[in-house]
């Protein structure tokens, strides 16, 4: 594959574990999908994927968030790293937080939260 092919062309220019981080920071996101990944150094940084120009992002979203918020503050995120390129978000799915584990007593019940977000 040459320097100029399509499916390389731009991915050294993108840190993309600084990428991936930069969407894991932002608020409305719970998670990447793991539908796309990127590969680098025999480990694999799942939910981003640069290709080209085009800057591939795959979110699991906070359920009480719109979508046009989500994709807004991802947007702001990426686009310091990959300046010039086009970014497309896929909302793979809007989750809430769920419970890692629950007794009989629902009141002791153990939720995950997201890091910022912990009540």
């Amino acid at each position: 594959m040459s320097a100029a092919s399509p499916a390389v062309r731009g991915t050294g220019r993108v840190d993309v574990r600084a990428l991936a981080q930069r969407v894991l920071d932002c608020p409305a996101v719970m998670g990447l999908g793991d539908e796309i990944a990127t590969f680098r150094c025999g480990r694999r940084i799942e939910g981003v994927r640069v290709r080209g120009e085009v800057v591939l992002v795959h979110v699991l979203g906070r359920y009480d968030v719109s979508v046009d918020a989500l994709c807004a503050q991802v947007t702001a995120a990426v686009r310091p790293l990959a300046p010039g390129k086009t970014i497309d978000i896929a909302v793979v799915e809007m989750v809430e937080p769920y419970p890692l584990y629950a007794s009989d007593d629902h009141d002791e019940a153990c939720w995950w939260w997201p890091p910022n977000e912990a009540p």
